[in-house]
């Protein structure tokens, strides 16, 4: 019968196979033979009404039970009763910390040459040692159906790289394996989101549509002069217009640009504005262009509670008071752990009480130091340079501790201080230049945000209208 591949034409046909014929194709646990003698199977009239059917019968297994696939369901099979039929099965696999492509691909059944060659033929589109931890793979195999023995044969791999993109490595008899970038249309949307803080500014803005990506960069910008802990009650409100892209399917982004984004705490508005300069770095700026950016967060950590302050406390394992200096974020563990500002780090190691430890200093004057992780993100080492914002490691309950949490310390000349209280360096503020430009492009938000919110009023008043007309 040729090749057969589990394609959209097979997806009605499956609806409504069997439950015992789905995990017989699942598990390829199907050979062509006689089943053992048993009431109303093994008796000679069986054997003949097998020996003389047309097309050949075929018993697949099932535990400890052998069931016929007949001409009936060959009518709506016909792969079942083809010893020659083929099938594509598709898994993911996921790049994991320590593994290569390679190793990943042979411990999935795919055959060492195989793999090497489809490796190959993916570096004419980039390069593997680029795929990053975490990178999911889908793989697709062809196999025999009745062929049990037989090695699987890869005859594709697909990755989604960033949005809209994907890498896939296909195989012909003609031309071996070959690699292509497919790159989706996209359309970027500008959105408007705002709302009342009851609980928190993640849960708040959640519940107001605003995509997880968006959230986590509204709250490493404010992050820089808010202590969330302290400084925001119930009913201070936010408000973020923001960029999305979206697929021609309809697919949406997880994330997108912010372009401005407000919170008002206690009626007091603190507004910032995105910028791309001349050298096509960006950057949040107040409206008269002072940075958002200090040179250090006050907190590296997203969504987590301030669970210890610094300052004298009973210490919580040695049961007496002492000194704590520094502040710890409560969060589970595995939680990212962000490097406060751009330097070079100076430890990445364990360190007696502290347990996983990074230090990571950032001028002649400012060190900053993470503990209790449980383990630390790739490339992080001492020597290595860091961003402002990077992920360094993951929350963890190493050295002294009762719990997972992250220990946070600011050193100021060597001497530990309140992270909380420092008065942090501001970034540069915009020439006067630049200035110009960027006061423009504020007014061009704020008309854009004015309008967007003219449309929301009127499709809600559109909606309220219909729902009124139809309850009468």
């Amino acid at each position: 019968m040729g090749k057969f591949h589990m394609a959209k034409g097979l997806k009605r046909a499956l609806a409504g196979i069997p439950v015992a014929l789905a995990l017989a194709l699942g598990f390829s646990f199907i050979f062509n033979a006689t089943p053992e003698t048993g009431p109303g199977r093994g008796s000679p009239e069986a054997r003949k009404a097998v020996a003389g059917a047309e097309p050949p019968l075929r018993f697949f297994h099932i535990g400890d039970e052998n069931r016929l696939a007949g001409p009936a369901e060959a009518l709506r099979f016909p792969h079942l009763i083809d010893p020659t039929a083929r099938l594509n099965f598709k898994s993911t696999l996921t790049l994991k910390r320590g593994d290569t492509l390679m190793n990943l691909l042979i411990s999935s059944g795919i055959a060492r040459r195989q793999a090497f060659a489809a490796i190959e033929a993916l570096s004419s589109s980039m390069d593997p040692r680029k795929i990053r931890i975490g990178q999911t793979i889908e793989v697709t195999l062809e196999k025999g159906l009745f062929q049990k023995d037989e090695a699987p044969k890869l005859v594709g791999l697909r990755l989604p790289l960033e949005f809209g993109t994907e890498l896939t490595v296909s195989f012909s008899e003609a031309g071996g394996y070959r690699s292509g970038l497919t790159r989706a249309p996209i359309t970027a949307l500008r959105m408007y989101a705002e709302g009342v803080i009851d609980d928190s500014l993640y849960l708040a803005a959640l519940a107001q549509g605003v995509p997880l990506g968006v959230v986590s960069d509204m709250i490493r910008l404010f992050s820089f002069d808010v202590d969330f802990q302290r400084e925001i009650w119930a009913g201070d409100r936010f408000a973020v217009y923001y960029e999305r892209r979206l697929t021609a399917d309809g697919e949406a982004e997880n994330t997108g640009n912010i372009l401005a984004a407000s919170l008002i705490l206690r009626g007091k508005p603190l507004t910032f504005y995105r910028y791309e300069k001349a050298d096509g770095k960006a950057d949040f700026y107040t409206a008269d262009g002072k940075s958002a950016r200090k040179m250090l967060m006050k907190t590296p950590i997203d969504g987590a509670r301030l669970s210890s302050r610094y300052g004298s406390r009973k210490h919580p394992v040695l049961g007496y008071t002492r000194m704590h200096r520094g502040v710890d974020f409560g969060a589970r563990t595995g939680t990212p752990v962000m490097a406060a500002g751009d330097g070079v780090i100076e430890r990445s190691s364990r360190n007696g009480s502290y347990g996983n430890y990074i230090r990571i200093r950032h001028n002649s004057t400012y060190q900053t130091a993470y503990a209790h992780l449980s383990g630390y993100a790739g490339g992080i080492k001492s020597g290595a340079r860091v961003k402002q914002g990077q992920i360094i490691g993951y929350v963890g309950a190493t050295g002294r501790v009762t719990g997972a949490h992250l220990h946070y310390e600011i050193l100021v000349n060597g001497q530990q201080i309140n992270p909380l209280t420092l008065k942090m360096p501001k970034g540069d503020s915009l020439k006067t230049a630049e200035l110009s430009v960027f006061s423009t492009q504020v007014s061009g938000f704020e008309a854009q945000k004015t309008a967007i919110l003219a449309f929301y009023k009127r499709a809600d008043a559109e909606i309220t209208e219909t729902t009124k007309v139809a309850g009468k």
